[in-house]
């Protein structure tokens, strides 16, 4: 068969391009495609934000719990063998304290008061009369722990003198050492021994075990509000979650083991010491 030009052209392929509705549906599939992938990223990604978000809130949650619990418990702690008498006095004066800076009604600060090595704030040293006060700072979140310690005023090679001043000096605690992040708010109320609490400012003092239980501090009740995981419906807003803690005084619980034997002996009209060691 002779090939001539008319059947070269008629042997040659005819071409033609993608049609408007070919386009149309390869840019809906592509669309789609980058869509899931986009979708699959920014999924992991939030998985990835709450999982690191629940970690450190529960490392928030356990390291507050652990470190103030342990802490307040020492509250009107005395180490009779190293500490004076005028120091002891500072200890039984104000065993704990609360304050409500903001006038609400609600203590949001917490003083204790003890003999230790050393307050949040330093190293350890010798045993002195130490204050550690807890509070939270809305500016960054935190809760932060102010330490100050019992000075000497009248340089006497004591502490403060209660002959000298009507009340002990203490070192400037200042702004204190932050303890965690995280957290949006902070309340404290004092447990007294006859079932009743004092959620406003309060100031506790050692008490003779026989004294009134109303009198008497046992510990305090701690409420901390973190910033919990992203609330599913905003995700610019994050959850809350409250935590509430119980921190016994433990001078205080020991004595009100004590103090039923003491009022026993009161109302037998026995000698005191008879019964109680």
């Amino acid at each position: 068969m002779k090939y001539t030009s008319q059947n070269l052209i008629c042997l040659r392929p005819t071409m033609r391009g993608f049609t408007l509705i070919e386009l149309m549906v390869a840019m809906a599939l592509s669309l789609f495609l980058i869509g899931g992938v986009v979708l699959m990223y920014a999924s992991s990604k939030a998985a990835y934000l709450d999982s690191n978000q629940l970690s450190r809130l529960q490392e928030n949650i356990r390291f507050a719990s652990d470190y103030m619990v342990r802490d307040i418990r020492n509250a009107g702690f005395r180490d009779q063998m190293t500490l004076v008498f005028i120091e002891q006095i500072a200890i039984q004066e104000k065993v704990a304290e609360t304050l409500d800076t903001d006038g609400d009604g609600i203590a949001d600060e917490l003083i204790v008061r003890y003999a230790g090595r050393g307050h949040c704030e330093e190293e350890f040293d010798n045993y002195r009369v130490v204050e550690n006060r807890y509070f939270f700072d809305a500016a960054t979140g935190e809760l932060r722990c102010a330490g100050a310690a019992l000075i000497d005023v009248d340089n006497d090679g004591f502490s403060d003198d209660y002959d000298q001043v009507a009340d002990p000096s203490f070192t400037a605690g200042g702004t204190g050492r932050a303890l965690v992040r995280g957290l949006t708010g902070l309340a404290f109320e004092v447990l007294l021994a006859d079932g009743t609490s004092e959620v406003d400012e309060y100031e506790c003092e050692e008490v003779d075990p026989g004294a009134a239980l109303a009198n008497r501090c046992l510990g305090v009740q701690i409420g901390i509000e973190f910033e919990g995981l992203r609330d599913l419906d905003n995700a610019g807003q994050f959850e809350s979650r409250f935590v509430e803690l119980t921190s016994t005084f433990r001078n205080s619980a020991i004595d009100q083991i004590y103090a039923p034997c003491v009022r026993l002996e009161e109302r037998a009209g026995v000698s005191p010491g008879t019964w109680c060691p």
